[in-house]
């Protein structure tokens, strides 16, 4: 529960003052001290069903989501502190939540949220996702709370506005409202504000820490008997009566101010004596410090005052590292022991394919067609299938049929987006075999044929170690976000000696491949800040594996499967400041190490495949990159955010979809391919998209094309040579 309206009265808590994003925190290479309690409860809640049920899975894998992006993207040194032994403070609030649970379990439309708790099981697996992720963590003596705060000198991060009564010092509190949205509020209980404006700021100056716990008797928190607190004392009432005080703030001084001030209310609350007040104000203050028990780093029992309260054992150190039952202190069941043990964090996020049962209107309803079907079945058919749902019965029914005709002649995939078991893509890269990359990487690591290239050996172990330690990134938003800047001069070095100028197989042909596909093959990224490289690995597609000469090399006729292969590229990175170069993303400035295997015939070398995946990692831009300019072709590829598809979809009626004007010979369509890649190669991607400009003028002078007197050319041919 926290604090009764407590944020909007601090510095930073208005709800207007939100921010997203964690990167926007800048806790980059330190220590960050994380409420697992909370963050906990909000995985959970996101996958209530499966949990309520005892798969505990995809909650964990949330969680997993979380924690790599914080240490590879955000790049935090995180300490997960993780709840213990029940609060005995704390038995009105644990009651109240009881109570809800219940409630929620009888009532027929209960929310399933309602019913989540952080149970034993479940902090026992995310202990353990901590340890296989060398992730720093401890399990706090009772409630993680005030275990959080007492890492002096960082700034927590938390659900819960009890930490800011907690809190021993002034400084910054990061209050979280969602952590899987990146949705946050950052406390400065420090800040220089106007007298006058934050009241309990001006108390909290005059008084000190008290004001915090004693606002918190009087609103309502987790200690106090009723969720309310004192019934009709709220914001003003208190500050008024703060300000009444004679002489010290206490729980006595502010019992007797409240009695002088507003003492029906007080006897209506239920408290017919001062002393009785002033014993129920005592008991929250004493709830936030003398009764507040943490372990210290040699599992001493300490109050928040420093005071011993209990000297280490072995069970408190077990306790402390997870090795006993967080709650109880009793040994792990052979359940939880099983689990425990039989989890594999490498391979979660392997599984891809979604479960066609699970996904609602994928299907038919047992027994009807299209005709049959009411309202609410239509539109769960064409919201699997991403149409549009804003039409009345019969022009859903069009819609639907024209998916069931489409879906006729070519079979649809589905695949799961959320962030659960069934959604990473990693399996989509394979070499024209369903295996999983892990896979693939033991086995180039192990294959003798590489022993006389140690490099290439290397290159394998290096990108096996990243793949197993779950640091490749394939969400373009993160990618997006914080790779370094790619200047698109290193493509233009690398690889522009590759193949003639307009042919295929030309870096001219890897752009328009970046162009012509309506979905980005498979793109991971994964940073390796120490070397100051980066290792990029991404699937690519044969560009004639699936031409129509090759009918004849099939048994059935039909046209071949794509054949697939495995790009490794090994990136070297400079550091950058905002100062200097306008961003510290970091900027690529060459590629070392690089391979591109499953049966390319430049697999070693330089090849159109490589090129391919760097003008990828070129097209990873958003907004956030502040610094970086914005790729001017960026619109062109239809698998970047906002991009439109290069072929229609039925998603909507016939008659609604977009004409296009397409070649009206084989000829004219080669001649628009070649003057596109042509234009790119000589001008480079810093040269304006004019689609409505004459043939002509885009193929420029034919005596300047390609020679060096064109000045926009003039960097890429003096990189060439140098």
């Amino acid at each position: 529960m926290g604090v009764n309206d407590f944020l909007r009265h601090l510095p930073g808590g208005e709800m207007g003052a939100r921010v997203h994003s964690f990167t926007r925190l800048n806790f980059r290479n330190r220590k960050v001290p994380v409420d697992a309690g909370s963050l906990l409860w909000q995985c959970a809640a996101e996958h209530a069903s499966d949990y309520l049920s005892g798969n505990y899975h995809p909650s964990i894998k949330e969680l997993q989501d979380i924690v790599l992006y914080w240490k590879n993207i955000c790049q935090w040194d995180a300490e997960l502190v993780f709840d213990g032994r029940p609060n005995p403070c704390k038995a009105p609030e644990d009651t109240r939540r009881k109570e809800r649970r219940e409630r929620a379990r009888r009532e027929e439309d209960g929310s399933l949220r309602a019913q989540v708790r952080n149970d034993e099981h479940y902090i026992a697996l995310a202990i353990e996702l901590c340890r296989f992720h060398g992730i720093r963590y401890k399990v706090a003596a009772y409630e993680a709370d005030p275990q959080t705060v007492i890492a002096l000198g960082e700034v927590p991060v938390t659900a819960d506005a009890d930490l800011i009564v907690f809190h021993p010092r002034r400084g910054k509190i990061v209050i979280v409202s969602s952590f899987i949205k990146e949705s946050f509020r950052i406390i400065d209980i420090g800040a220089d504000v106007t007298e006058g404006k934050y009241p309990l700021i001006d108390l909290f100056n005059e008084c000190g820490d008290i004001v915090w716990r004693l606002y918190a008797a009087c609103v309502g928190c987790d200690f106090t008997d009723h969720s309310s607190g004192i019934k009709g004392i709220g914001f003003d009432k208190y500050v008024s009566a703060v300000k009444n005080v004679d002489g010290d703030l206490s729980a006595e001084s502010l019992a007797a101010s409240l009695m002088e001030l507003h003492a029906p209310l007080i006897n209506g609350a239920g408290y017919a004596t001062q002393d009785a007040l002033a014993c129920q104000l005592q008991q929250v203050v004493a709830a936030y410090t003398t009764k507040a028990h943490v372990y210290d780093d040699s599992a001493n029992i300490r109050n928040m005052e420093g005071i011993m309260i209990q000297p280490a054992s072995e069970d408190s150190r077990k306790h402390m590292r997870g090795d006993l039952n967080c709650k109880t202190l009793a040994p792990h069941s052979e359940e939880v022991k099983i689990d425990v043990g039989s989890i594999n964090f490498a391979t979660m996020a392997l599984n891809t394919q979604a479960d066609l049962s699970n996904i609602r209107g994928v299907r038919l309803p047992e027994g009807k067609t299209i005709d049959t079907m009411n309202c609410s079945e239509l539109r769960d058919f064409l919201s699997a299938r991403g149409g549009t749902v804003d039409l009345v019965l019969d022009e859903m029914k069009i819609l639907a049929k024209q998916y069931q005709l489409m879906e006729n002649e070519v079979p649809r995939k589905y695949f799961d987006r959320r962030r659960d078991l069934t959604s990473s893509l990693y399996r989509q890269i394979d070499t024209g075999v369903k295996v999983p990359i892990g896979s693939i990487l033991e086995k180039l690591a192990a294959d003798p044929s590489y022993n006389n290239e140690p490099d290439l050996k290397d290159l394998f172990r290096l990108t096996l170690d990243l793949h197993r330690r779950g640091e490749f990134d394939d969400s373009y938003s993160n990618i997006a976000r914080f790779s370094p800047e790619l200047p698109e001069a290193v493509i233009y070095r690398t690889f522009g000696k590759i193949g003639g100028s307009t042919e295929q197989k030309s870096i001219g042909d890897a752009l328009s491949r970046c162009q012509s596909l309506n979905d980005a093959p498979y793109h991971a990224l994964a940073m390796v800040p120490e070397q100051n490289k980066a290792v990029l690995l991404a699937k690519a597609v044969a560009s004639m594996g699936k031409d129509e000469k090759t009918r004849r090399d099939t048994e059935d006729g039909n046209k071949p499967k794509w054949k697939e292969y495995l790009v490794i590229l090994e990136l070297e990175y400079q550091r950058t400041s905002e100062i200097s170069d306008k961003h510290n993303l970091g900027r690529f400035n060459k590629l070392l190490r690089h391979i591109c295997v499953g049966g390319c015939v430049a697999g070693r070398g330089l090849c159109r495949h490589k090129a391919e995946k760097m003008w990828f990692q070129f097209f990873h831009w958003t907004e956030e990159r502040r610094g970086v300019e914005r790729p001017p072709t960026l619109d062109a590829c239809p698998w970047s955010p906002g991009g439109k598809p290069r072929e229609d979809r039925v998603t909507a009626g016939l008659a609604a979809l977009e004409n296009k004007k397409m070649p009206r010979t084989l000829e004219e369509g080669k001649e628009k391919l070649e003057r596109n890649a042509m234009r790119n190669c000589t001008e480079g991607l810093s040269a304006k998209h004019q689609p409505h400009v004459s043939s002509v003028k885009q193929k420029g002078s034919g005596g300047k094309r390609f020679s060096k007197g064109r000045p926009a050319v003039q960097e890429f041919w003096d990189s060439l040579r140098s």
